[in-house]
C-alpha cells in the first residue's frame, strides 16, 4: 500500500470511527427503531463500495446459516402433525434423501398442499443442487401460505446458493417480519447486505443479531467482515477475538485475525 493509499485509509478509519461511536449510542439509547432500519436497508441500490475480487478472501469466509438449522430453530417445525414428514425430516438432517423422497411423496398424495411437505420438498432438491426444482416446491409453498415464515426462508436459500443476493434479501426480510427475532435469518441478512456492499447496515443488522443472542460466534464473524470492509480493522480483530474466546478452535475466525493484521502491517 502506498502513501496516498495509506493516506486514504487514515482518512476513512477517522470517518468511519465517528460513524461507528454514533451508531453505538443510537444502540444503547435505544434511537431509531428496527423497522425503521429495515427499510432503509432493503430499500437502498447496491451500494458503490460493492465488494471487488481483490477481497474474495474475506468474502469467503462470509457465514449463511444452513437452511435446514435455521428452520430447527422455528417453534413451528414441532407443531408438525403429518407423520410423514416428520419423517422425512428427520432423514433430511442426516442427509438421507432416498427415504425422505419416499415419505414426502406420500405426505404430498394424501394433501399436496402439505406446506411443510412442500417445504422439505424444497430443502432436498436444494441439497441436491436441483436448483429449479427447489425454486418451483418454494413458489408451491408460499403461494398456499404467504403467512409462514418458512417458505420464506427456503426461497431465500436458493438465492443465496446462486448468488443472487438482491432477491435473496427480500425473502429475508419477509421471513423476519413473521420472525424478527430468529437469529440465523440476521446473520444471513448481515452476510447478504456485505456481499451487497452495505457495511454499516449490515454493523447494525449484526447488533440486532447479538442483542437476542450475544454469544452467537457467526454474528461476530460476520460483524468482523464488516468492520473490515470499512476500514475499521482494529474494530474487526477485536470482534474476531470475541469469536475466538467463544470458540478457540475457529478456523475461520483464526484466518480472517490473521487476514486483519497482516493489513495493519502493509
Amino acid at each position: 500500500m502506498d502513501d496516498e493509499d495509506k493516506l486514504k485509509a487514515e482518512e476513512a478509519l477517522e470517518k468511519r470511527e465517528v460513524d461507528d461511536e454514533k451508531e453505538a449510542t443510537a444502540e444503547t439509547s435505544g434511537e431509531g427503531s428496527s423497522e425503521e432500519a429495515e427499510g432503509s436497508e432493503g430499500g437502498s441500490e447496491i451500494n458503490s463500495s460493492y465488494p471487488s475480487d481483490r477481497d474474495s478472501f474475506l468474502l469467503s469466509l462470509l457465514y449463511f446459516e444452513d437452511v435446514v438449522t435455521t428452520l430447527e430453530k422455528l417453534e413451528e417445525l414441532y407443531s408438525v402433525s403429518n407423520i410423514e414428514t416428520e419423517r422425512a425430516f428427520e432423514a433430511l438432517k442426516i442427509g438421507n434423501y432416498l427415504v425422505a423422497e419416499e415419505h414426502l411423496t406420500r405426505a404430498l398424495e394424501l394433501d399436496e398442499k402439505n406446506q411443510n411437505a412442500l417445504i422439505y420438498k424444497a430443502i432436498m432438491h436444494l441439497k441436491l443442487n436441483n436448483d429449479e426444482e427447489a425454486s418451483c416446491y418454494c413458489d408451491l409453498a408460499r403461494k398456499n401460505s404467504p403467512d409462514n415464515p418458512n417458505s420464506w426462508i427456503c426461497t431465500s436459500a436458493v438465492f443465496i446458493k446462486e448468488q443472487e443476493y438482491g432477491e435473496a434479501l427480500k425473502n429475508l426480510d419477509k421471513a423476519l417480519e413473521l420472525n424478527p427475532k430468529n437469529v440465523e435469518l440476521l446473520i444471513n441478512k448481515a452476510s447478504c447486505l456485505i456481499r451487497l456492499g452495505y457495511f454499516d447496515e449490515a454493523i447494525r443488522v449484526t447488533y440486532r443479531a447479538q442483542k437476542i443472542s450475544h454469544s452467537n460466534v457467526h454474528a461476530w464473524i460476520n460483524k468482523g467482515i464488516a468492520y473490515a470492509y470499512t476500514f475499521r480493522v482494529k474494530d474487526a480483530i477485536n470482534c474476531f477475538n470475541e469469536a475466538l474466546m467463544l470458540d478457540p478452535s475457529n478456523v475461520v475466525a483464526q484466518h480472517a485475525k490473521e487476514e486483519m493484521r497482516r493489513r495493519l502491517t502493509q
